[in-house]
């Protein structure tokens, strides 16, 4: 996000990352859940929640909320295949982990807040 224009990173997986963040003009929630729940709060008088999780939920009615859902198909995923290879999209990677050890991936990744994706190979 910070190579396509955005000011600054927060760790959501921080404590206090609604406070780093500040007041924003737009969230683009791909998580739902606690931090979907907070983001109202956060946004700026005339901003907007975008949310491909679930409608966003508040009693604001100076901003706007937005929820959608979008089915990427083979030629969708063959595209973002396609731009990673080529390095215009870049996935943020934390850590890579055999397959077998798919249970300690994911209890690292609560308990060491490793930022990126984990990834599982086989």
């Amino acid at each position: 996000a910070l190579d396509f224009g955005a000011d600054e990173f927060v760790d959501l997986e921080q404590d206090g990352w609604e406070k780093a963040a500040g007041q924003v003009d737009l969230v683009y929630d791909a998580i739902g859940g606690d931090v979907l729940a907070r983001s109202p709060a956060m946004v700026k008088p005339g901003g907007a929640v975008v949310s491909v999780m679930a409608p966003p939920q508040t009693d604001r009615d100076d901003i706007r909320t937005v929820h959608f859902v979008r089915d990427a198909n083979g030629a969708q995923l063959r595209e973002i295949t396609r731009l990673v290879d080529e390095g215009i999209v870049r996935p943020q990677v934390g850590a890579v982990y055999p397959l077998a050890e798919a249970r300690e991936a994911f209890m690292a990744k609560s308990a060491q807040h490793i930022p990126g994706k984990v990834v599982l190979v086989t």
